[in-house]
C-alpha cells in the first residue's frame, strides 16, 4: 500500500518552484518576463537533449557498454551526460542571451533567469511526482508492475520526501550560478565564464550514473548521494554572491560611460 504522505514529495519540490519565483519576485521587484525567458530556455535545452537520446544516444550507450569495463563505462557514459547537459543547458543559453536584449541585463534579472530554468524544471518534476503516486493509491493493481528498486523507494517514504525536496532547492541554485555565469560572460565578454558554466554543469550530472551505480538505495545511500548535490549547491550560492559584485563593477563602467560629457567642438575661423 503506497503511503500518501508520498504525495507531499511531488508537493514539496511544487512548492520550491513556487517559493523561489514569488521570493526573488517580491525582494527585487524583478520582471516576471525574466523568470519565463529561464523556463523556456529549459524547455529548448530539455527539447535538444531528448533530440539526441532518439538519435544518438542509444546506440553510444550500447557500443561503449560492450566495449569497455564496467567501471570505465560508467565513467564515460557520466562524461557523456554530463557534457550533453552542459553543452545544451548552458551553450544554448549563451546563444540565446548574446543574440537578444538579454545580452544587457542586470544581476537580479540573470538570477530570475537562473530560477525560471530551475524552477520549471522542479514543478514539473513535482507535478509528475506526485500524478503517479496519486495513480498508485487510486489503483494499487498497478504497485505488481513495479521493479524492486521502485517498491523500496516507496517504503522509504520520510527519506524519499525530504531528499527530493532538498535536492530540487539545490538543484535551483545550481541552475542560478549556472545561468549567471552565462549572462556575464557575454556582458564582459569573457568566455572563460560560459566554460565554467558548462564544466559546472558537467559535473552536476556527469556524476550521477556513478552515484547511482555505486551507491545502494538505502538511507544512508540517499544520504551520500545528495552530499555532493548540496555542496555544489552551496558553491553555486557564494560563486553567486561573487558574480554580483562583477555585475556591480560592469554596472559601474556603464554608469560611467553614459555620463561623459562630449565637449561641442569649436567653429572653425574662415
Amino acid at each position: 500500500m503506497v503511503s500518501p504522505l508520498l504525495l507531499l514529495s511531488g508537493i514539496g519540490m511544487m512548492l520550491v518552484a513556487i517559493i523561489a519565483v514569488l521570493y526573488w519576485k517580491r525582494k527585487t521587484k524583478t520582471a516576471l518576463r525574466y523568470f519565463l525567458y529561464g523556463s523556456a530556455l529549459w524547455v529548448v535545452a530539455i527539447l535538444a537533449k531528448i533530440a539526441m537520446n532518439l538519435t544518438v544516444t542509444g546506440p553510444l550507450y550500447y557500443i561503449l557498454r560492450d566495449s569497455y569495463s564496467e567501471a570505465v563505462f560508467i565513467s564515460l557514459l557520466g562524461l557523456y551526460v554530463g557534457l550533453q547537459t552542459g553543452l545544451f543547458e548552458s551553450g544554448l543559453s549563451y546563444i540565446a542571451v548574446l543574440k537578444t536584449k538579454l545580452r544587457k541585463i542586470n544581476f537580479n534579472e540573470a538570477v530570475a533567469f537562473g530560477i525560471g530554468f530551475g524552477a520549471l524544471e522542479a514543478f514539473l518534476l513535482g507535478l509528475a511526482s506526485f500524478i503517479s503516486i496519486l495513480t498508485l493509491m487510486l489503483i494499487p493493481e498497478l504497485e505488481l508492475q513495479l521493479s524492486p528498486d521502485q517498491l523500496l523507494q516507496l517504503s522509504m517514504s520520510g527519506w524519499v520526501i525530504a531528499a527530493s525536496i532538498v535536492e530540487r532547492l539545490a538543484t535551483i541554485f545550481i541552475h542560478i550560478f549556472a545561468s549567471v555565469l552565462v549572462i556575464y560572460s557575454v556582458r564582459s565578454g569573457k568566455i572563460n565564464f560560459l566554460v565554467i558554466s558548462i564544466l559546472y554543469k558537467t559535473l552536476v550530472d556527469g556524476m550521477i550514473p556513478l552515484l547511482t551505480n555505486y551507491i545502494e538505495f538505502t538511507a544512508i545511500g540517499i544520504l551520500l548521494i545528495e552530499v555532493p548535490i548540496i555542496i555544489l549547491a552551496m558553491a553555486g550560492f557564494f560563486g553567486t554572491k561573487w558574480l554580483k559584485k562583477l555585475f556591480t563593477k560592469i554596472a559601474r563602467v556603464s554608469a560611467k560611460k553614459r555620463t561623459v560629457v562630449k565637449l561641442p567642438r569649436r567653429k572653425r575661423r574662415r
